[in-house]
């Protein structure tokens, strides 16, 4: 999804781990949009805590997003779609 936001310049996968209401927490992307940078941390389970940023993280001016399993659930005929779109047009005609 963060490959077809228009908003989005810049994105990496898996950059750094933060620590967070006592827990080390493996940041899933970092992202730049024209007018921010966020930290997305994708979370498996409705039961695990949402990260809320350090001082030392809004200092620096990003902001920290959790995303829900759920959230990624909803997407996911968005995304399988996205997803043989892409692997169509990667292969090369016989």
């Amino acid at each position: 999804m963060l490959e077809e936001d228009p908003a989005v310049t810049a994105f990496c996968g898996r950059p750094c781990f933060i620590h967070a209401e006592g827990k080390r927490n493996l940041v899933d992307f970092w992202v730049r949009y024209f007018d921010r940078q966020e930290l997305v941390i994708l979370f498996d389970s409705a039961s695990e805590l949402s990260v809320r940023p350090d001082a030392a993280l809004d200092n620096a001016g990003l902001t920290v997003r959790s995303v829900q399993s759920s959230e990624i659930a909803a997407s996911r005929t968005w995304i399988v779609n996205w997803q043989r779109m892409h692997n169509t047009t990667a292969r090369p005609s016989a």
